[in-house]
This record gives structure tokens, sequence and C-alpha cells, in this order.
């Protein structure tokens, strides 16, 4: 459940809507020390910041390697 709330923090935060994505990441913050997640609730306490900053997250881009003939 918790990512599933982090999801929707980021994706509030990539439409602009800071507020809705804070007040959302906090909730996923809550659910994951509830739940003992500590990897989730570090990584959505890093995007509390992010967000906090007014900036969405993007995840890096995977370097494309082409295939060879």
């Amino acid at each position: 459940m918790t990512i599933f709330v982090g999801t929707l923090a980021a994706a509030y935060a990539e439409a602009g809507r800071f507020d809705d994505a804070i007040t959302t990441a906090q909730q996923a913050c809550a659910l994951a020390t509830a739940a003992g997640e500590q990897d989730l609730l570090e990584k959505n306490q890093k995007l509390l910041k992010l967000y906090r900053a007014h900036q969405p997250y993007h995840e890096a881009a995977e370097k494309v390697v082409p295939a060879t003939p």
C-alpha cells in the first residue's frame, strides 16, 4: 500500500500540485513507519524534501545501448 501512496504523491508533484504531494508523501511516510518499511520510509522522506522545494521526482533514464547486428 505504501508504494501506491508514494506514487500518488509523485504524480501530484509532476502535475504541480505540491501541497497535495506533500500531504500524500507524509501519509506514505506514516504508512511506511507503521509497516516497518525502512527503505520506503527513507525514499519518501527524500521525496518529501523535493516536493517541499516544489520539485517533482524524475527517475534517471537508463542508457539505451544499440543492439549489435
